[in-house]
């Protein structure tokens, strides 16, 4: 108790330079947090934006995908009329008619 009763001063001017040097930490440290919270507010809002495009990208992939079914059920389906119609296999061409059935396939192809 003596002990602060005679270094009084030196303790006060202590207690002093540590609030002065704290108050300044704390102000220069609240230029920073603002700092931060712009650049913070800054990535929310680029992110919310890349977030959008990407549903928009999956919402056009589910609409693609939905498509693709579709025209895969409907080649499907025209694929099991061709082959349970036994009338295209039973037809016989002549020569003269294969010939011109492989020339128009192969000007076909060729263009």
């Amino acid at each position: 108790m003596i002990f602060f009763l005679k270094y009084w001063k030196f303790i006060g001017l202590a207690l002093i330079f540590v609030a002065v040097f704290g108050a300044g930490y704390r102000v220069a440290s609240l230029g920073c947090e603002k700092e931060k919270a712009r650049l913070f507010k800054q990535e929310v809002v680029e992110t919310e934006k890349l977030e959008k495009i990407e549903e928009e990208k999956a919402k056009e992939l589910e609409e693609f995908k939905t498509e693709l079914a579709r025209k895969e059920r409907e080649l499907t389906t025209r694929l099991k009329n061709e082959i349970s119609n036994n009338a295209n296999y039973n037809c016989k061409l002549p020569a003269g008619g294969v010939r011109i059935l492989n020339e128009a396939i192969e000007a076909s192809n060729a263009g």
